[in-house]
């Protein structure tokens, strides 16, 4: 299994959601699980810094174990292609755009 978060410091979830991506991680990882975070500062500019800055806030502040990529874009002509694969895969209602991080 494979959990493919986006991650922004600075939005009013990421206490909860870093919190729960670490217990997820730790409880599973033994069991061919992982994830794999990706900060984006593409939903009302909540990551802000480096992607180093942000590899260092997940990993310091909230323990991350897990890999913590760059930071990349996930909507528009210069989205990562892995989040074009992903939103191609999977449209939703909201088309294929990905409308806010933790997504």
């Amino acid at each position: 299994s494979l959990v493919n978060p986006l991650v922004c410091a600075n939005s009013g979830f990421t206490e909860s959601n870093y919190t729960q991506l670490t217990e997820l991680y730790r409880k599973y990882k033994d069991q061919e699980f992982e994830i794999l975070a990706f900060p984006c500062n593409q939903f009302l500019y909540q990551e802000p810094g480096t992607s180093q800055e942000a590899q260092e806030f997940a990993c310091t502040r909230f323990k991350a174990e897990y890999p913590v990529f760059q930071k990349v874009r996930v909507n528009g002509q210069n989205a990562a292609p892995l989040y074009k694969f992903l939103k191609a895969s999977k449209p939703t209602f909201w088309g294929s755009r990905i409308k806010w991080n933790f997504t």
